[in-house]
């Protein structure tokens, strides 16, 4: 398989709120549960660190992917994503995420890491 150079993943801050959103409006069945606005939810409310990943091919977002990370009472943390998880346009994309996410898993030393597409294919949008 070959990956695009070209593609970036950063951490989504709020001033990538409305293209976050925007990208998920133009995906067919895009589940509510993947809106950026569960970034504030999580933080505000259950005070979990959260990791929302954009990713980007010349300045188009391409991909998103949610998730946020807990602590248990031994002090072993765990990464979830939102419950539809990563929307990506391509396989690239999705594999350019994972790998985000795989090196953020070792930064942070999550002990496991549960990660969902929803019902949808990782490796691409899929057409309703």
């Amino acid at each position: 398989m070959i990956l695009s150079p070209d593609i970036s993943v950063k951490a989504a801050t709020d001033d990538d709120h409305g293209r976050w959103n925007a990208y998920l409006d133009g995906v067919p069945g895009a589940s509510p549960l993947s809106r950026y606005e569960w970034r504030t939810i999580l933080s505000n409310v259950y005070h979990v660190p959260t990791f929302f990943l954009i990713a980007e091919d010349a300045g188009r977002v391409t991909g998103v992917f949610g998730g946020y990370e807990v602590s248990d009472f031994g002090r072993s943390r765990r990464f979830y994503s939102l419950r539809s998880g990563g929307v990506a346009n391509d396989a690239a994309t999705a594999v350019a995420l994972r790998s985000y996410l795989e090196e953020k898993a070792r930064e942070r030393h999550w002990v496991d890491a549960v990660l969902t597409t929803g019902d949808r294919d990782w490796g691409g949008r899929k057409a309703e």
